[in-house]
């Protein structure tokens, strides 16, 4: 009998088969906050763990060197002795950079002057063909005079992007003008001072409860 069910709507259930592979793909594909990074950065299900520690903590980061907004070298080594909060995202993003700019922004200026002194607030680009140092430099003060903008090689960019399991596309508008958008994930990552990752926030994440996130994680390490 159960043959015979198969047998007779073996079509439909191939088709049932394709529906949910391709939409399964859809929904990886266009996700604007990187399925697979939140599956990797989840709590409840981290394959890409460190083995050194056997903590279960995502491994998240690592060493890298880039450029920041004046034009000087600037690498995760001159974070060391600091926490970091870390986002990724791009000068000509007409939405959700302008939101995580001003989110972290919010959450520092409500912290008591003891953890701000602790924390480092980091934008690194994801487009270093448009993002130069002048351009960050002109770009961030708007948001947070404390913010540095980091920037470099496609190539030094494409590494520390994997470092932090970021995503990012191009999406392009107008190739022979130059104008385009970037689709990208839009976490943000808090840094120990020796470098290694304490948490993540998503995006949209409210200003002031990120604060408080933030002030217990410095108390829990601390």
């Amino acid at each position: 009998m159960k043959n015979s069910f198969i047998h007779t709507n073996r079509y439909l259930l191939l088709a049932l088969v394709i529906v949910f592979t391709v939409g399964g793909f859809v929904q990886f594909y266009f996700d604007k906050d990187g399925i697979f990074q939140r599956m990797l950065t989840n709590r409840e299900f981290m394959p890409n763990t460190s083995a050194e520690t056997g903590s279960g903590t995502p491994k998240i980061g690592g060493d890298y060197i880039l450029v920041d907004q004046t034009g000087k070298p600037f690498g995760s080594e001159n974070l060391k002795g600091k926490y970091a909060l870390i986002n990724f995202g791009y000068a000509s993003c007409p939405d959700i950079c302008i939101e995580n700019l001003t989110t972290m922004s919010e959450a520092y200026d409500d912290l008591p002057q003891g953890l701000k002194d602790k924390l480092q607030l980091v934008f690194i680009t994801i487009d270093p063909e448009r993002d130069t140092p002048e351009k960050l430099a002109a770009y961030l003060p708007a948001f947070h005079q404390g913010i540095i903008g980091l920037t470099g090689t496609s190539e030094q960019i494409a590494d520390v992007a994997g470092k932090f399991l970021v995503y990012r596309a191009k999406r392009s508008t107008d190739e022979k003008a130059g104008s385009y958008l970037m689709d990208h994930s839009a976490f943000f990552y808090l840094m120990g001072p020796d470098g290694k990752y304490v948490m993540h926030y998503r995006h949209k994440t409210d200003p002031l409860d990120m604060s408080r996130q933030i002030a217990g994680a410095v108390a829990e390490h601390s």
